[in-house]
């Protein structure tokens, strides 16, 4: 082979380099367009508009048809939906405003909802909770986490379970019904589609894996708190690290997929001792095992009564023949001690041999409020509701118990993971990915459960062993620390810093095209949405507590 020119001999260096910077460029630039394929999705819960008459409860936003509403993540199959009609037989009294206008779509499927009211429509009873339902098809829309920069999921011809009548039932004198609060947004289900030939209906999960928008069917998902603004964390196709704290056991779906053994309840302090000598650490209530139905479509603790008064043993509560719920003491001064303690109550769970799966709920979740019209006044109360089981209404664990636990789907698995999730002061938000093959669920962080509890906490110290409470680091200290004094120990010369600022500017610009489409497309549909929520907004029903009661008497 003959040598190359001199010229070009002398232009090799600068090819070569050039050749390194357009390889160097390729990567971000191919890395971003990959982030525009399969990815977790994270759906935003909104702090700031507490829900329901007996929380305060989070929620998330979707859109269906015409209408804008808030639903709680949960469920499987089809959507639950609250058609307009629930309002109906509650003329003058309380109802909900979350509610879904079927005559403002237009694009629900009218042949076959025509032929769906035509049928019987299903009456179901769940716990007490009734609803008269017909199936549904309509366009769905589920935007992304706030700052995300993605317009979110749109999928035609959804399931939705359309609920025409719905109300939730207490045992008091006269057995008061009330409206329902919210519906339910599905977690997806065994099936790619829900089939009535020719009709196939679609779910957002299914829907969002079926297209490759995230990497598998799978789903984490953590309710938080309003009360301790603890925001809540839903991510499909993926997980939140952050919100799982030590080990997420994993069992095989049952015969109704989120079902599992519940070994006993026990009694603990985070730290120090307990500030009420009636509330003991480590007191079990090992009462016989009963399988219960993981459900954050409903609010409370459906168990036999003997684990309701297991649980709520030594604490200032009494028992309400009104509402089949524990009415807090809060004339008691150890009401405000215990709700304000390191005090939770253990939920076991099989984990590996001898060693169950532990998870602690603080009694501070558990300091929950009913309002009016459920109580003249906001009245805090546990939520334990003695129950009995038959074929549909199993025991059941709500979301009031998914404040403070952490749940995991995986459908190409058939499994689901039970871990604990941390306080309030979990860190920061951390979505990671999961593939179909996926069977673990790992924890990023290397704060405790306690650590994220700490700055909500009175600690009371055991005066012969007392706790060093600065030993426990605050969540996000070891992680900074660490990076800080790495920083200190490897420290990079003026010179670098100046060439990766130059190559971040350069890495910047080459992106800017690809970040400029996204964000003009996502810019286009959020203000589609943003109308549909201002043309909604002034619609919405105002709360005054002088529609609930007509007896002249002022309770203010």
């Amino acid at each position: 082979m003959a040598p190359l020119p001199l010229a070009t001999r002398s232009l090799r260096p600068l090819l070569s380099f050039l050749g390194f910077v357009l390889l160097f460029l390729a990567g971000p630039v191919l890395s971003a367009q990959d982030s525009l394929g399969a990815r977790p999705f994270r759906v935003a819960f909104d702090l700031s508009k507490p829900q329901g008459i007996d929380g305060p409860w989070q929620a998330v936003q979707v859109v269906v048809g015409a209408s804008v509403f808030y639903v709680y993540p949960g469920g499987i199959w089809e959507s639950n939906i609250l058609n307009s009609t629930v309002c109906e037989e509650f003329i003058g009294q309380y109802c909900t405003t979350e509610v879904y206008e079927q005559h403002k779509s237009k694009t629900y499927d009218k042949i076959f909802q025509d032929m769906q009211m035509k049928g019987t429509m299903e009456d179901r009873y769940i716990h007490n909770v009734y609803r008269r339902t017909a199936t549904h098809l309509d366009t769905m829309y589920v935007p992304e986490a706030y700052g995300s920069g993605v317009a979110g999921i749109e999928s035609a011809n959804v399931s939705i379970r359309l609920i025409q009548k719905s109300s939730v039932h207490y045992p008091g004198p006269g057995g008061k019904a009330y409206s329902t609060d919210l519906g339910a947004l599905s977690l997806g289900s065994p099936d790619d589609y829900h089939v009535w030939e020719p009709w196939k209906g679609h779910f957002i999960l299914n829907e969002l894996e079926l297209s490759g928008r995230i990497p598998s069917r799978t789903v984490g998902l953590h309710y938080g708190s309003v009360s301790l603004k603890q925001e809540g964390s839903l991510v499909l196709g993926g997980y939140d690290p952050s919100r799982v704290v030590g080990r997420a056991y994993a069992y095989d779906f049952g015969k109704d997929v989120l079902q599992i053994r519940l070994n006993g309840i026990t009694h603990g302090v985070g730290l120090g001792i307990s500030p009420d000598p009636g509330f003991k650490n480590g007191t079990k209530y090992d009462t016989q095992y009963i399988n219960v139905m993981l459900n954050p479509t409903l609010p409370y603790m459906y168990l036999p009564r003997a684990m309701c008064e297991a649980m709520t043993d030594g604490l200032p509560v009494t028992f309400d023949a009104d509402t089949g719920l524990y009415l807090w003491d809060t004339e008691d001064p150890m009401y405000e001690k215990l709700v304000k303690s390191p005090a939770y109550i253990g939920f076991n769970f099989p984990g590996q041999g001898s060693k169950p799966n532990t998870i602690k709920i603080p009694l501070a979740l558990f300091d929950l409020k009913l309002e009016p019209p459920l109580k003249r006044v906001t009245t805090p109360y546990f939520p334990c509701r003695p129950s009995t089981e038959d074929e549909n209404s199993p025991f059941t664990l709500g979301r009031s118990f998914l404040q403070g636990a952490y749940l995991g789907l995986n459908w190409h698995q058939k499994k689901f993971w039970l871990a604990q999730a941390p306080g309030p002061d979990s860190g920061a938000t951390d979505v990671q990915p999961l593939d179909k093959t996926a069977l673990e669920l790992m924890s990023t962080s290397d704060n405790t459960w306690e650590s994220s509890w700490l700055n909500h906490w009175n600690v009371t110290q055991d005066a012969e062993n007392p706790v060093d409470l600065d030993e426990i680091s605050k969540p996000g200290s070891s992680s900074s620390d660490s990076a800080s004094s790495s920083e200190k120990k490897n420290g990079l010369s003026t010179g670098a810093l100046i060439g990766i600022s130059v190559t971040a500017v350069i890495v910047a610009v080459a992106c800017l095209g690809i970040i400029g489409v996204c964000w003009w497309k996502s810019q286009k549909r959020k203000q589609l949405v943003q109308a549909a929520i201002m043309s909604t907004e002034g619609e919405k029903y105002t709360y005054r507590p002088e529609d609930h009661y007509t007896d002249g008497v002022d309770y203010h």
